[in-house]
Protein backbone atom coordinates (compact mmCIF):
# COMPACT_ATOMS: atom_id res chain seq x y z
CA UNK A 1 0.00 0.00 0.00
CA UNK A 2 1.37 3.42 -0.92
CA UNK A 3 1.07 6.43 1.32
CA UNK A 4 -2.30 8.12 1.55
CA UNK A 5 -2.02 11.54 3.11
CA UNK A 6 -4.82 12.48 5.47
CA UNK A 7 -5.31 15.60 7.56
CA UNK A 8 -7.42 16.28 10.62
CA UNK A 9 -8.82 19.79 10.29
CA UNK A 10 -10.23 21.21 13.50
CA UNK A 11 -8.87 24.74 13.36
CA UNK A 12 -6.62 26.01 10.52
CA UNK A 13 -8.71 25.54 7.37
CA UNK A 14 -6.20 27.66 5.43
CA UNK A 15 -3.38 25.22 6.19
CA UNK A 16 -5.69 22.44 4.96
CA UNK A 17 -6.37 24.37 1.75
CA UNK A 18 -2.61 24.84 1.18
CA UNK A 19 -1.92 21.15 1.82
CA UNK A 20 -4.76 20.20 -0.56
CA UNK A 21 -3.26 22.38 -3.30
CA UNK A 22 0.21 20.92 -2.73
CA UNK A 23 -1.07 17.34 -2.96
CA UNK A 24 -3.16 18.15 -6.06
CA UNK A 25 -0.10 19.69 -7.75
CA UNK A 26 1.56 16.27 -7.36
CA UNK A 27 -1.61 14.50 -8.57
CA UNK A 28 -2.11 12.94 -5.12
CA UNK A 29 -5.63 12.51 -3.77
CA UNK A 30 -5.69 13.12 -0.02
CA UNK A 31 -8.30 12.75 2.70
CA UNK A 32 -9.38 15.76 4.78
CA UNK A 33 -11.38 15.20 7.99
CA UNK A 34 -13.01 18.56 8.69
CA UNK A 35 -15.24 19.61 11.58
CA UNK A 36 -18.85 20.53 10.83
CA UNK A 37 -18.30 23.95 12.38
CA UNK A 38 -15.55 24.74 9.86
CA UNK A 39 -17.77 23.43 7.05
CA UNK A 40 -20.37 26.01 8.10
CA UNK A 41 -17.82 28.82 8.50
CA UNK A 42 -15.79 28.12 5.32
CA UNK A 43 -18.00 26.19 2.89
CA UNK A 44 -16.27 27.59 -0.20
CA UNK A 45 -12.83 26.42 0.96
CA UNK A 46 -14.23 23.00 1.91
CA UNK A 47 -15.84 22.62 -1.54
CA UNK A 48 -12.54 23.71 -3.11
CA UNK A 49 -10.67 20.98 -1.17
CA UNK A 50 -13.38 18.48 -2.14
CA UNK A 51 -12.79 19.03 -5.89
CA UNK A 52 -9.51 17.07 -5.74
CA UNK A 53 -9.72 15.18 -2.45
CA UNK A 54 -11.94 13.01 -0.26
CA UNK A 55 -13.80 14.86 2.49
CA UNK A 56 -14.65 13.26 5.82
CA UNK A 57 -16.11 14.59 9.09
CA UNK A 58 -14.10 15.18 12.24
CA UNK A 59 -17.17 15.69 14.46
CA UNK A 60 -19.01 18.99 14.74
CA UNK A 61 -16.54 20.79 17.02
CA UNK A 62 -13.94 18.10 17.88
CA UNK A 63 -16.03 16.53 20.68
CA UNK A 64 -14.97 13.54 22.80
CA UNK A 65 -17.37 10.81 21.66
CA UNK A 66 -16.27 8.26 24.27
CA UNK A 67 -18.20 10.31 26.82
CA UNK A 68 -21.39 10.45 24.70
CA UNK A 69 -24.32 8.06 24.84
CA UNK A 70 -25.49 6.43 21.62
CA UNK A 71 -28.37 8.93 21.37
CA UNK A 72 -26.15 11.97 21.95
CA UNK A 73 -23.56 10.67 19.48
CA UNK A 74 -26.25 10.06 16.86
CA UNK A 75 -27.60 13.60 17.32
CA UNK A 76 -24.10 15.10 16.95
CA UNK A 77 -23.14 12.92 13.95
CA UNK A 78 -26.40 13.86 12.20
CA UNK A 79 -25.83 17.55 13.01
CA UNK A 80 -22.33 17.31 11.51
CA UNK A 81 -23.51 15.49 8.37
CA UNK A 82 -26.28 18.09 7.92
CA UNK A 83 -23.72 20.92 8.12
CA UNK A 84 -21.86 19.39 5.15
CA UNK A 85 -25.01 18.60 3.15
CA UNK A 86 -26.48 22.07 3.70
CA UNK A 87 -23.29 23.58 2.27
CA UNK A 88 -23.13 21.13 -0.67
CA UNK A 89 -19.89 19.50 0.49
CA UNK A 90 -19.63 15.89 -0.70
CA UNK A 91 -18.97 13.65 2.29
CA UNK A 92 -17.46 10.15 2.26
CA UNK A 93 -16.00 9.26 5.66
CA UNK A 94 -15.55 10.00 9.35
CA UNK A 95 -12.72 10.19 11.87
CA UNK A 96 -13.56 10.43 15.57
CA UNK A 97 -11.54 13.18 17.34
CA UNK A 98 -8.70 11.77 19.43
CA UNK A 99 -9.61 8.37 17.94
CA UNK A 100 -12.00 8.14 20.89
CA UNK A 101 -15.45 6.62 20.46
CA UNK A 102 -17.79 3.98 21.84
CA UNK A 103 -18.00 0.82 19.75
CA UNK A 104 -21.75 1.27 19.26
CA UNK A 105 -21.14 4.66 17.57
CA UNK A 106 -19.76 2.85 14.52
CA UNK A 107 -23.29 1.61 13.79
CA UNK A 108 -24.32 5.24 13.25
CA UNK A 109 -21.64 5.66 10.58
CA UNK A 110 -22.84 2.52 8.79
CA UNK A 111 -26.39 3.83 8.95
CA UNK A 112 -25.31 7.03 7.19
CA UNK A 113 -23.12 5.29 4.61
CA UNK A 114 -19.80 6.67 5.86
CA UNK A 115 -16.53 4.78 6.13
CA UNK A 116 -14.51 5.08 9.36
CA UNK A 117 -10.84 6.02 9.68
CA UNK A 118 -10.44 6.22 13.46
CA UNK A 119 -8.42 3.07 14.17
CA UNK A 120 -4.66 2.50 14.22
CA UNK A 121 -3.63 -0.16 11.67
CA UNK A 122 -0.98 -1.69 13.96
CA UNK A 123 -3.47 -2.06 16.84
CA UNK A 124 -6.11 -3.46 14.49
CA UNK A 125 -3.69 -6.12 13.19
CA UNK A 126 -2.65 -7.02 16.73
CA UNK A 127 -6.17 -7.29 18.16
CA UNK A 128 -7.89 -8.40 14.92
CA UNK A 129 -11.57 -9.20 15.52
CA UNK A 130 -11.14 -8.50 19.26
CA UNK A 131 -10.31 -4.83 18.61
CA UNK A 132 -13.67 -3.88 20.09
CA UNK A 133 -12.33 -5.11 23.48
CA UNK A 134 -9.13 -3.09 23.05
CA UNK A 135 -11.23 0.03 22.35
CA UNK A 136 -13.29 -0.67 25.47
CA UNK A 137 -10.10 -0.94 27.61
CA UNK A 138 -8.64 2.26 26.09
CA UNK A 139 -11.77 4.18 26.98
CA UNK A 140 -11.89 2.79 30.54
CA UNK A 141 -8.37 4.23 30.97
CA UNK A 142 -9.79 7.59 29.86
CA UNK A 143 -12.62 7.32 32.37
CA UNK A 144 -15.40 6.35 29.91
CA UNK A 145 -17.30 3.16 30.80
CA UNK A 146 -19.69 1.34 28.48
CA UNK A 147 -20.73 -2.18 27.54
CA UNK A 148 -18.55 -4.00 25.00
CA UNK A 149 -20.25 -4.12 21.60
CA UNK A 150 -18.76 -5.80 18.55
CA UNK A 151 -18.08 -3.62 15.52
CA UNK A 152 -20.77 -3.82 12.81
CA UNK A 153 -19.91 -6.42 10.14
CA UNK A 154 -20.78 -3.99 7.34
CA UNK A 155 -18.40 -1.28 8.65
CA UNK A 156 -15.99 0.05 6.02
CA UNK A 157 -12.88 0.58 8.16
CA UNK A 158 -9.86 2.39 6.70
CA UNK A 159 -7.24 2.33 9.46
CA UNK A 160 -4.47 4.91 9.70
CA UNK A 161 -0.80 4.03 10.09
CA UNK A 162 1.64 6.63 11.35
CA UNK A 163 0.42 9.68 13.18
CA UNK A 164 1.56 13.22 12.52
CA UNK A 165 4.23 15.04 10.59
CA UNK A 166 6.79 15.06 13.39
CA UNK A 167 6.96 11.25 13.44
CA UNK A 168 10.22 10.02 11.85
CA UNK A 169 8.39 7.16 10.13
CA UNK A 170 5.91 9.49 8.44
CA UNK A 171 8.02 9.76 5.28
CA UNK A 172 9.21 6.16 5.08
CA UNK A 173 6.33 3.92 6.13
CA UNK A 174 3.48 3.35 3.67
CA UNK A 175 -0.12 3.59 4.81
CA UNK A 176 -2.89 6.09 5.55
CA UNK A 177 -0.84 8.77 7.29
CA UNK A 178 -2.42 11.26 9.67
CA UNK A 179 -1.31 14.86 9.93
CA UNK A 180 -2.91 17.80 11.72
CA UNK A 181 -3.68 21.20 10.27
CA UNK A 182 -1.87 22.98 13.11
CA UNK A 183 1.41 21.17 12.32
CA UNK A 184 1.38 21.72 8.57
CA UNK A 185 3.17 25.06 8.39
CA UNK A 186 6.09 23.78 10.51
CA UNK A 187 6.58 20.80 8.19
CA UNK A 188 5.57 22.27 4.82
CA UNK A 189 9.14 22.42 3.46
CA UNK A 190 9.84 18.86 4.53
CA UNK A 191 6.62 17.59 2.96
CA UNK A 192 7.32 19.49 -0.27
CA UNK A 193 10.83 18.05 -0.42
CA UNK A 194 9.44 14.56 0.19
CA UNK A 195 6.80 14.92 -2.55
CA UNK A 196 9.32 16.34 -5.03
CA UNK A 197 11.64 13.35 -4.49
CA UNK A 198 8.94 10.72 -5.13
Amino acid sequence: MKQIFTMDVEQDIFAARDFAKLLASHKIRGEFYITGKLAEQYPKICREIGKSHIIGCHAYNHENFARLSYEDAEFLIKKTIDAFKKNKINLKGWRFPGFSFRNSHLKILVKHGLYDSSINEKALRRWNRFFFIRNLLSNIKRGAFFLPVMFPKSLDERPWSVVDLNDKEFYTKPGRLVSHCYNYRSFKDEITKYLNSN
